[in-house]
C-alpha cells in the first residue's frame, strides 16, 4: 500500500488518529444523512424494526434511523474503528442512553449477536473495505430474520471500486434472493433479502 493510500485509509478505511476525526467530519456531511434517509426508505424501516447498521463510522445512519423507530425498535451498528466508536457515541448519546441503540467495536465477519435477530440490515459505503465479503455476508445473513432485508450503498471512490454485477454475484453466491439496484444523485443502491 502506498503513502497516500495508507493516509486515505487512515481517514476513511478503519479512521484513526487526526486523520480518522477529519475523515469521521467529512463522513458526517449532508450527504450522508441523505443517504441514510433513502436507504431507510429502500428498507422500509417501521417503528419496532431491529436494524443493523454494519460500519457506521461517524454514526449520521444511526442517529437518522434512530429518529424513525422514535424508541420503539432498536438500532444496533458494529465498526472497527475506535475513532469513529467515539464520534458516534457523542453522535447518538441519547438513544445510547435509552437503549434503543448499541455501538458494538468489531467487524462484519464476527457480529456478536444471535442469529435471526434483526429485520434489517444496511451499510453505507463500507462493503468494498470488508475483508472477506462472503464470510461479512453469511454473518449479516446469519442475524437476519428469515425474510430480512439487506441495503447497501457506495458513493464516490467506492462506486468506482465495485460493479454491481459483482455485488449482484457476492449477494447470490451468500444465498440473498431479490436483488434489485437503483442509483439516485451518483449513489447506487443495492437491495436484497434473505
Amino acid at each position: 500500500m502506498g503513502f497516500i493510500d495508507r493516509l486515505l485509509w487512515q481517514a476513511f478505511g478503519v479512521p484513526a488518529g487526526l486523520l480518522g476525526r477529519i475523515g469521521g467530519r467529512v463522513m458526517a456531511g449532508r450527504r450522508q444523512r441523505a443517504i441514510a434517509e433513502h436507504v431507510a426508505e429502500l428498507l422500509q424501516v417501521q417503528r419496532e424494526d431491529k436494524v443493523l447498521e454494519i460500519g457506521f463510522g461517524p454514526g449520521v445512519g444511526i442517529q437518522c434511523l434512530s429518529e424513525r423507530i422514535r424508541g420503539e425498535g432498536l438500532i444496533v451498528g458494529i465498526d472497527p474503528s475506535d475513532v469513529m466508536m467515539q464520534m458516534a457515541k457523542a453522535r447518538n448519546a441519547g438513544a445510547i442512553e435509552k437503549g434503543t441503540v448499541k455501538l458494538l467495536s468489531g467487524t462484519v465477519e464476527h457480529i456478536p449477536w444471535e442469529s435471526e435477530f434483526f429485520d434489517k440490515a444496511y451499510a453505507m459505503n463500507s462493503f468494498h473495505l470488508w475483508p472477506d465479503k462472503a464470510a461479512g455476508l453469511s454473518e449479516v445473513r446469519r442475524v437476519l430474520k428469515p425474510g430480512g432485508r439487506l441495503a447497501l450503498s457506495f458513493y464516490g471512490p467506492a462506486e468506482r471500486e465495485i460493479t454491481p454485477d459483482s455485488v449482484r454475484a457476492d449477494l447470490e453466491q451468500s444465498g440473498f434472493r431479490e436483488i434489485e439496484e437503483t442509483k439516485e444523485e451518483l449513489v447506487l443502491y443495492v437491495t436484497a433479502r434473505k
